[in-house]
């Protein structure tokens, strides 16, 4: 039995807009979009049905004080970390950055994938 905020989560995910959204766009760039955008939608179906499983079961194991403490120095502290960034870094630069960064992880792999397909074959 699913619940409503269950249900919403499926319809919206949160993390457009991150490394991985571009990591996605760039792939789908230099490879074929329908092998990139069925291994992304079977990434993030994973990747929700494992927090939505662990969101179902870590409360079972630990008392809800405990949980409700961690989740609030936890998100207290990601949300802190992120203002700092925020606060320290140059909107342009850093977009600039993070895209030579994602493009640089690409063309590792790539090496990598590049050297186990020619060792295999």
């Amino acid at each position: 039995d699913l619940t409503e905020e269950e249900l919403q989560s499926f319809s919206k995910p949160d993390e457009v807009g991150d490394e991985t959204f571009i990591i996605v766009a760039l792939m789908a760039m230099r490879h074929p979009k329908s092998n990139v955008l069925s291994g992304a939608l079977s990434a993030l179906v994973v990747m929700m049905i494992l927090s939505t499983g662990l969101g179902r079961i870590v409360p079972n194991l630990i008392s809800r004080k405990h949980t409700n403490s961690a989740a609030t120095v936890l998100y207290a502290f990601f949300g802190l970390r992120l203002l700092y960034i925020a606060w320290r870094s140059n909107s342009k630069a850093s977009q600039k950055k993070e895209m030579e960064e994602v493009e640089e992880k690409l063309e590792t792999q790539q090496g990598k994938i590049a050297s186990i397909s020619s060792y295999i074959g």
